[in-house]
C-alpha cells in the first residue's frame, strides 16, 4: 500500500504543480507573443484552452458515465479534478439542480499569475472553467461572475444547465 502524507504535504504538493503549470503557461505565451505577436499569440492561447478544457470535460463526462451516473450538475464533482486542497472555496446554495455556484477567495492559479504580474494573460486560462463544463455538457452555460485576477476579492463561478435534460 502507498505511503499516506499529511494535509499539509499534500497541499504544498498540489501549490507546487499548479505554480510549475503557471509558469509552463507564462513561458508559453511569452514565447507565441514573441514569435507572432499579442493578438495571434491570443487567438492560440484561446483555442489551446478551448480544446484542452473541452478533452477536461470529456474525460470527466468519461468518469462520470463509468460509474452509471447522470450527466448532470450535481454529478460532476464525481470526475478526477485538480484536487481542491490547494483551494479555499465553498458551494454558494441555488435551490436548483440545475445551478450550481462556487466560491473560491483563495486560488493558487491566480496568486501564480499575481506573482508573475500576469493577470490579464491569467485571466485567460480561467476560461478553461467554461471549455471543461462544455466539454462535459454542452447545454452547460459557465459564467465567471466574479473574479479575483479581474480585481475582485473572490472569484464567483456560476455554471447553469438551461434546459431540463431529454425526458424530464
Amino acid at each position: 500500500m502507498g505511503q499516506m502524507i499529511d494535509r499539509e504535504e499534500a497541499k504544498w504538493q498540489v501549490e507546487v504543480t499548479i505554480d510549475r503549470l503557471v509558469h509552463f503557461y507564462y513561458h508559453t505565451v511569452q514565447t507565441l507573443i514573441a514569435e507572432f505577436g499579442e493578438e495571434e499569440a491570443r487567438r492560440l492561447i484561446q483555442k489551446i484552452i478551448a480544446d484542452f478544457g473541452a478533452d477536461c470535460g470529456r474525460a470527466t463526462r468519461a468518469q462520470v458515465e463509468a460509474l452509471g451516473k447522470e450527466n448532470s450538475i450535481v454529478n460532476h464533482s464525481l470526475g478526477k479534478e485538480i484536487p481542491p486542497i490547494a483551494f479555499e472555496s465553498r458551494k454558494i446554495a441555488t435551490g436548483s439542480e440545475r445551478v450550481k455556484m462556487t466560491e473560491v477567495t483563495v486560488c493558487p492559479y491566480a496568486r501564480a499569475f499575481q506573482e508573475l504580474d500576469f493577470a490579464r494573460w491569467g485571466r485567460l486560462y480561467c476560461e478553461i472553467d467554461h471549455a471543461k463544463y462544455s466539454g462535459y455538457n454542452e447545454r452547460f452555460v459557465c459564467h465567471h461572475d466574479k473574479n479575483l485576477l479581474d480585481g475582485d476579492d473572490r472569484c464567483i463561478i456560476r455554471v447553469e444547465d438551461p434546459e431540463p435534460p431529454a425526458g424530464k
